[in-house]
């Protein structure tokens, strides 16, 4: 009998195959997480969500509820009809470099703010919490730079897709001409 020994594929090495106990096992756990973190998530949501109405409900009407509900439902109901239609379209790839963009900003914008927020609440430790608290001011939500960072959370991502899409139109440009010199 000859020794294990690690193969370059997991299909190229009889030993290391799966049996089909192994297999449902894996498939059993593989099934369990995803359903274990998506009701994480969901719970995660709804209580976020009663929350939010909780504290809201003592300053609006329930005539408000109800339109703001029905208004959020149908625009649920349009965002899922128009994906169905044009989500084929949208390029996956450059939707999550995209996204990646926005928030690694967004990171850096959350960071700036809770720094400003904990010298203002004097709980930073070793340093003069009202120097940088005043230092950081502008850089908040309502000063001057940190609004500049907010349109930036929109204006970044915007132009990384416009550039994106203009290099891929110019690399698809010269393809095409490259093809039809070929071909003439």
């Amino acid at each position: 009998r000859e020794p294990l020994r690690p193969s370059k594929t997991w299909k190229g090495n009889r030993a290391m195959q799966a049996t089909p106990t192994v297999q449902c096992a894996m498939l059993v756990a593989a099934f369990t997480g995803v359903l274990l973190v998506t009701m994480l998530m969901i719970g995660r949501e709804g209580i976020e969500t009663a929350t939010m109405l909780a504290a809201l409900s003592s300053r609006a009407s329930m005539r408000q509820f109800l339109w703001g509900g029905i208004g959020g439902v149908a625009l649920a109901a349009l965002l899922a009809l128009a994906w169905l239609r044009y989500g084929k379209r949208v390029n996956l790839g450059r939707f999550f470099q995209v996204t990646l963009v926005f928030m690694v900003l967004f990171s850096i914008q959350l960071a700036i703010y809770a720094f400003h927020e904990f010298s203002e609440a004097h709980v930073l430790p070793l340093v003069d919490n009202e120097y940088w608290h005043n230092a950081t001011e502008p850089y908040g939500p309502e000063g001057e730079i940190g609004a500049w960072i907010s349109y930036s959370l929109i204006l970044v991502p915007l132009g990384f897709l416009a550039f994106s899409w203009w290099k891929d139109r110019g690399a698809a440009d010269t393809s095409d001409r490259r093809a039809g010199e070929a071909a003439g």
